[in-house]
């Protein structure tokens, strides 16, 4: 099953800013945000899952690939609006690849949405 993210997040989502105000980074400061954002994630992301993710974009094309999403990339390695996720292009590739989070274009599993709809819908707001 594969649920795709919209092509336009939405300007309001009460839903979402409930979440992510109350659950996510409640009593945070800016300094703090990423770190809460990568707990939240951490725990409630299904890995390993596959999803579509934007792998190529030129001036007139996009290109997604299928990845299998394994964990995240160490907090140390993301930074501000940056979330990375370590995945293979397919089950033979031995390196894992780093990818942004937010370039995801669909995921396999139900569970994954929510999080990533709402690190997508945070992103878009700023």
């Amino acid at each position: 099953m594969t649920i795709e993210f919209p092509h336009l997040l939405p300007r309001h989502d009460a839903e979402a800013d409930l979440m992510i105000q109350e659950e996510i980074l409640v009593d945070t400061h800016d300094d703090e945000k990423l770190a809460a954002w990568y707990t939240y994630l951490e725990g409630a992301l299904p890995f390993p899952f596959s999803a579509m993710v934007l792998t190529e974009q030129k001036a007139n094309t996009t290109m997604y690939s299928m990845v299998r999403l394994e964990k995240l990339a160490p907090l140390e390695r993301c930074a501000n609006r940056q979330i990375w996720v370590l995945g293979r292009l397919s089950i033979n590739d031995k390196p894992l690849l780093h990818f942004f989070l937010a370039d995801l274009k669909s995921v396999n599993k139900l569970e994954a949405y929510q999080p990533v709809y709402n690190w997508k819908y945070w992103l878009n707001r700023k």
